[in-house]
């Protein structure tokens, strides 16, 4: 199934391609992930890149287990039954990766807002305590 689209970067399809190796179609121009499987992943994945190339991973772990096999003859010998699990491992530290950027972004979008309003005279108007009080009566952390 060819993908008639070339590789946009800045589309999020750009970004999990780029994310996950799947940058160069082969000569018939297709990649390995279509365009249709990487859609789902993201609309899965609520459109986080980290957590669709995770999705994406563990389909192709999927399919390698299926079709893990091994094969000995002679001195000879082939053993693609682990790969699966292999790349589960891959596919979980893209799950940890996007946890953290998730906690990162978190932290940076966290906004204290004190609501007492503050008037000249007030011991806290000119020194300002940034302090956080925990209070019983609401749950949570407050600046006082």
């Amino acid at each position: 199934m060819a993908n008639g689209n070339a590789l946009d970067p800045t589309s999020s399809i750009g970004e999990v391609r780029l994310t996950v190796g799947d940058d160069v179609p082969n000569t018939d121009g297709d990649y390995l992930f279509s365009d249709a499987a990487i859609t789902v992943a993201l609309s899965l994945a609520g459109d986080s890149v980290l957590r669709a190339v995770a999705t994406l991973i563990k389909q192709l772990a999927l399919a390698q287990t299926m079709a893990g096999q091994s094969i000995k003859a002679d001195d000879f010998s082939i053993n693609s039954t682990n790969r699966g699990r292999d790349l589960m491992q891959v596919a979980l530290s893209y799950e940890r990766e996007a946890d953290a950027a998730e906690q990162r972004e978190a932290a940076g979008e966290m906004v204290i807002v004190s609501t007492r309003i503050r008037r000249p005279g007030d011991h806290h108007f000119a020194q300002e305590d940034t302090r956080l009080r925990e209070d019983p009566e609401r749950e949570g952390f407050f600046l006082p």
